[in-house]
C-alpha cells in the first residue's frame, strides 16, 4: 500500500492513501508557529520575567515591577492567540 507522510510535531505520521482528507483537522495558525508561540508564551517569557525580577531585587535594577507586568500581559496575549487557534480549528473540506 502506498502511503503519504506528513510532519506533526517532531515525528512523521503515516497517512494511508485510502484515508479521506476530511478526517484531519486544519488550523489557521501553522504548526511550527503554534509550537514557537506556545513555548514562548508558557515558558520563555515568564522565565525571563522571573529571572529579571529576581536579579533586579538583588542588584537594584530598575523597573522590576513593570517588566513583570509587561511579561504577564504579553504571555496572556499569546495564550489568547493560541486559544483562538485551537477554538477555530476546522475539519478537512470545511476550511
Amino acid at each position: 500500500m502506498d502511503e503519504k507522510t506528513i510532519e506533526m510535531g517532531d515525528e512523521p505520521v503515516d497517512i494511508p492513501d485510502d484515508t479521506p482528507v476530511e478526517d484531519y483537522v486544519k488550523y489557521w495558525l501553522p504548526g511550527w508557529l503554534y509550537d514557537v508561540l506556545k513555548w514562548a508564551g508558557l515558558l520563555a517569557i515568564p522565565a525571563c520575567a522571573a529571572i529579571y525580577t529576581g536579579l533586579a531585587s538583588v542588584w537594584g535594577w530598575p523597573f522590576a515591577g513593570e517588566v513583570a507586568q509587561t511579561a504577564a500581559i504579553v504571555s496572556t496575549g499569546v495564550g489568547v492567540l493560541l486559544g483562538a487557534a485551537e477554538a477555530t480549528k476546522k475539519r478537512g473540506d470545511a476550511a
